[in-house]
């Protein structure tokens, strides 16, 4: 089920390939009510939902004249015209709507190998979020973002304040720890390392 805000919206969505090419396509959480959303160039996967449960937040990856690149769309979940948001590059992913849904965090690679950053929905300055050699990956937002790095030579999970300052070490192993995400209440974070979710 699609998330908005860390709590359900009541809205399921999925990817199918009917006529050759992904599109994203929404339901009820039974199944009825089936209805795609997506007629997009390239392939099309969802993120999530917004957390008023009006949009879906869909991204978009396409080979043109310029070489394979990404981005993100809004698209009405109860119909209309898909919109384009924020930047197109080569890496647009886990693009995550922070809590009151005024502004999008994303993993790109805009001015490094990856690094996160944050646009507001309504448009406007992209600001970036991280800076590290290695890459940070897989926004989580709550009170506090959570992310993936490899700053340290493999993926660990660090916690920061939402404009990513003060950035702090939160897992330590070998392992690589990867995929973190906050309980609705934002009281713990959960992540997974070799196959097993910890919290």
């Amino acid at each position: 089920m699609a998330c908005g805000g860390g709590e359900p919206t009541g809205t399921l969505l999925w990817v199918a390939e009917r006529g050759g090419r992904p599109d994203v396509w929404a339901s009820a959480p039974d199944g009825s009510d089936a209805r795609r959303l997506t007629d997009l160039p390239g392939a099309s996967f969802p993120a999530g939902v917004d957390p008023l449960g009006t949009h879906a937040l869909v991204v978009t990856a396409e080979d043109d004249a310029r070489g394979h690149r990404e981005g993100m769309w809004l698209v009405p979940l109860d119909g209309g015209p898909a919109a384009p948001f924020g930047p197109r590059s080569e890496r647009i992913r886990n693009p995550v709507f922070t809590p009151d849904g005024a502004t999008v965090l994303f993993e790109a690679d805009l001015e490094s190998y990856r690094d996160l950053y944050a646009v507001p929905r309504a448009g406007g300055k992209i600001r970036r979020l991280t800076d590290a050699p290695h890459g940070s990956f897989e926004p989580a937002i709550g009170a506090q973002l959570a992310f993936g790095t490899s700053r340290d030579g493999n993926a660990e999970i660090y916690v920061a304040t939402p404009d990513g300052t003060g950035p702090v070490r939160l897992t330590a192993d070998p392992a690589d720890d990867v995929h973190p995400g906050w309980r609705p209440d934002g009281a713990r974070l959960a992540w997974i390392r070799a196959g097993r979710v910890w919290t």
